[in-house]
């Protein structure tokens, strides 16, 4: 997975460099969202649950020596327990939903 950045978008916002943590991640989306651009668009990728796992450290799937037997444990993995509480309370509930996801008009997005 990788992030792409526009950096006539990034300069227009006044953010210096691509977003190395979470946590300059969403400071850049205010920036962004402020200088009236969006920091990411979601093509819908199905692959994102499961690589932003991995993103913070989950493995949430094992499989048997023989690979016949495939264990998916979601509730028991800590980088997806990890994921999950940023994804839920960052994404969510704090101010970042104002740039990322309350932005697009409804009709627009498709949600």
């Amino acid at each position: 997975m990788a992030l792409f950045c526009n950096k006539e978008v990034l300069d227009r916002a006044g953010v210096g460099e691509p977003p190395r943590t979470w946590d300059e991640y969403c400071e850049a989306a205010r920036k962004i969202n402020a200088a009236g651009s969006y920091i990411e668009a979601d093509a819908g990728d199905a692959g994102f649950f499961k690589s932003m796992i991995w993103a913070f450290g989950g493995h949430p799937y094992s499989a048997s020596d023989d690979g016949r037997n495939v264990t998916i444990n979601l509730t028991g993995d800590k980088g997806t327990q990890r994921f999950i509480y940023y994804f839920g309370t960052s994404f969510f509930y704090q101010p970042i939903v104002d740039t990322a996801t309350l932005t697009v008009e409804p009709e627009e997005s498709g949600r």
